[in-house]
C-alpha cells in the first residue's frame, strides 16, 4: 500500500483493502460477528464465560448468540438500528453485544447508574428503538417517559448455576437498592419480552448482512466530557478490531486461546469492554465475569480459576493492597496486572512493588479512541507515566490556548489519531493530526510517555468559573510544521501536569 498506509485518510479511502497498515502492524478489515465466529469455531470446546460458577463455552456462546440476533431480526431490528443496553456484567451483556455485531445494528450501553433524565437523554439522543435491560433496572426505562419499541428483559440470575439462584438477585439489591423494584405487572405488555424466552425459541442460524467494517458502526457510547450533556462517540467493526490488534501488540506475553482473567470492570465502560469483553473473547480467553467489585469474589476468582492476568481501576489496586486476603495470592504467577480507566497514583504503585513484588502495568486511553491508545512496554513501567503510543497511534500535545503544538517541557492537552479512532467525533475536529480529549499532559526527553489529568477535574478542584468553550473546544490548524510523537522511535518521554 506504499509508504502512507498508516494514515487514516489514506486508509479510509481504500475501504475496499482487506488490510490497513499501520506502523509495525496490520490491520485486517473484518467484522466484529465474523472474527467471533472464526475464534468461537476454534476454540469451541474452551470456557468462554465462567458466572458464579455457571461456564459456557465457545459453542454455547455462539449458540446463543446467533439465537438472539434471529430473534432480534424477528423482532424488526435492521442494519444500523440502535439497540441500548442497561446491563449489568453478566453472560447475557456478551451475548446481546455480539447478537447486535452479527446483523450490524449499534449498541448504545447505558450505565447501570444512570437516573431516568439521564436515560431518556441517551435513548431519545441515540434513537433507540429496542432496549435491553437487566428487570431490576426498567422501571428507570418507565421513568424515562421515552417509547421504544421494543423491550427486552435480563433476569441475572437466568445464567446463575442452581445453588446461585435463590441469592442472586437479594444480593444485587443491596448495591442497586432503589431501582431493585418488583416489575410484576409489566411483563405482560406485548412490547416487553424475556431474553431466555427469545433464545429459546429462535433459529440460530440467522440470515447474514452485509457490514461495511470501516464504515457501519458497532457501538455509540456517550461520554460526558466537559461541555454539556453526554454525547455519542461513534464506533465501528474496524475501530474495534484495530483496538484489539493493538492491545494484543502492547501484551505479547498473552497467549490466544490459554488465559483466564477475572472480569469486574463495567462492561458499559470504554475500558471493561475493551480490556474484558473484546480482548477476551475475541482471543479465546476465558473470563469470570463479576457484577460488582467485591474484593472476596475477585481473590476468589483468580485463586479458583488461575487467572493468568487481571485488568483494573487504580481504585481496586488501591483496595487490594490492603485486603488481608490479597495475601493468599502470589500476584507474580500473574503474567500482567493492567491498569487503566483513571490516573494511578505513584503510592499505589509502589505499594504494590513493595508488597507483593509485581509492577502495574499502566495505560490510558479515550471512549472517543474506543479504548487504549497508549500502554507502558512490559516490564519497563516507568511510575507516573501511562506509556508509548500503541502500534499505529499517532500522539501530539497541544497548546489549548494558541493555535499551536505545546513545546518540549510545556504542559499540554493531548490529541490521539488512528485506526480505532476514526470516528466522527474525530473528524468533526477539523484537520488538525490530532483529536483533542480534553486530558493533560507533558513531556519530558528521553522514552515518549503520557501522565494525563483532566482539565475538568483541575478547573474543579481549584474552583474557577469558566465557560464549556473555554473548557473544551476544536483545536484548529496547526500553522507550524508538524511535531507530533508518532509510534516509531524512542525520542520523547510524556508525563502529565499534577493535578491541582
Amino acid at each position: 500500500m506504499g509508504d502512507n498506509t498508516n494514515d487514516p485518510d489514506i486508509a479510509s479511502e481504500r475501504s475496499r483493502a482487506s488490510v490497513v497498515e499501520g506502523l509495525g502492524i496490520s490491520f485486517p478489515v473484518t467484522t466484529i460477528g465474523d472474527l467471533f465466529d472464526t475464534v468461537a469455531g476454534k476454540w469451541a470446546n474452551r470456557t468462554a464465560i465462567v458466572f458464579y460458577g455457571r461456564k459456557f463455552s465457545f459453542r454455547e456462546l455462539r449458540e446463543k448468540v446467533d439465537k438472539l440476533a434471529g430473534a432480534l431480526m424477528g423482532l424488526g431490528v435492521r442494519k444500523g438500528d440502535r439497540i441500548a443496553m442497561m446491563l449489568l456484567n453478566s453472560p447475557e451483556y456478551a451475548i446481546t453485544f455480539f447478537a447486535a455485531a452479527k446483523i450490524g445494528a449499534v449498541v448504545t450501553p447505558i450505565s447501570p447508574v444512570y437516573v431516568s433524565s439521564e436515560v431518556k437523554h441517551q435513548l431519545e439522543d441515540s434513537g433507540a428503538g429496542v432496549v435491553v435491560c437487566m428487570d431490576m433496572l426498567y422501571e428507570t426505562i418507565e421513568k424515562s417517559g421515552v417509547l421504544v419499541d421494543e423491550v427486552i428483559l435480563v433476569d441475572v440470575t437466568e445464567s446463575l448455576p442452581l445453588t446461585r439462584k435463590l441469592f442472586g438477585k437479594s444480593i444485587l439489591r443491596n448495591v442497586y437498592t432503589d431501582k431493585a423494584k418488583n416489575q410484576s405487572g409489566h411483563h405482560n405488555n406485548r412490547r416487553i419480552h424475556r431474553i431466555g424466552e427469545l433464545i429459546s425459541r429462535s433459529d440460530a442460524t440467522p440470515p447474514r448482512v452485509d457490514i461495511d467494517p470501516e464504515r457501519d458502526l458497532i457501538a455509540l457510547p456517550y461520554t460526558g466530557g466537559t461541555t454539556g450533556a453526554p454525547k455519542g462517540v461513534q464506533i465501528t467493526h474496524h475501530n474495534v478490531v484495530a483496538n484489539l490488534l493493538q492491545l494484543n501488540a502492547s501484551l505479547p506475553c498473552l497467549e490466544e486461546g490459554k488465559e483466564t482473567s477475572v472480569s469486574y470492570m463495567p462492561f458499559y465502560h470504554a475500558a471493561g469492554q475493551s480490556l474484558s469483553l473484546i480482548l477476551c473473547t475475541l482471543n479465546g480467553y476465558t473470563q469470570v465475569v463479576l457484577t460488582t467489585p467485591d474484593l472476596d469474589e475477585i481473590v476468589q476468582a483468580i485463586i479458583r480459576y488461575g487467572a493468568t492476568f487481571f485488568v483494573g481501576a487504580p481504585a481496586i489496586y488501591e483496595s487490594l493492597k490492603d485486603f488481608e486476603k490479597s495475601g493468599r495470592i502470589d500476584w507474580r504467577r500473574l503474567k500482567v496486572l493492567i491498569c487503566g480507566a483513571d490516573a494511578l497514583h505513584e503510592h499505589t504503585a509502589n505499594e504494590w512493588k513493595t508488597r507483593w513484588g509485581v509492577t502495574l502495568t499502566e495505560g490510558y486511553g479515550m471512549t472517543e479512541t474506543t479504548g487504549g491508545t497508549h500502554m507502558n512496554p512490559l516490564g519497563a513501567q516507568r511510575v507516573g507515566s501511562v506509556g508509548k503510543p500503541m502500534a499505529g497511534v499517532s500522539a501530539v500535545l497541544l497548546d489549548p490556548d494558541v493555535d499551536a503544538y505545546a513545546a518540549p517541557g510545556e504542559k499540554g492537552e493531548i490529541g490521539v489519531r488512528g485506526p480505532a479512532g476514526r470516528t466522527r467525533v474525530l473528524e468533526a475536529s477539523g484537520s488538525h493530526p490530532g483529536m483533542p480529549g480534553g486530558d493533560r499532559g507533558h513531556h519530558l526527553v528521553a522514552n515518549r510517555r503520557y501522565r494525563p489529568g483532566r482539565r475538568r477535574r483541575i478547573l474543579l478542584l481549584l474552583r474557577e468559573k469558566a465557560r464549556p468553550d473555554q473548557v473544551q473546544g476544536p483545536a484548529g490548524v496547526c500553522a507550524r510544521g508538524r511535531r507530533g510523537i508518532d509510534g516509531a522511535p524512542d525520542d520523547q518521554e510524556c508525563r502529565g501536569g499534577r493535578r491541582a
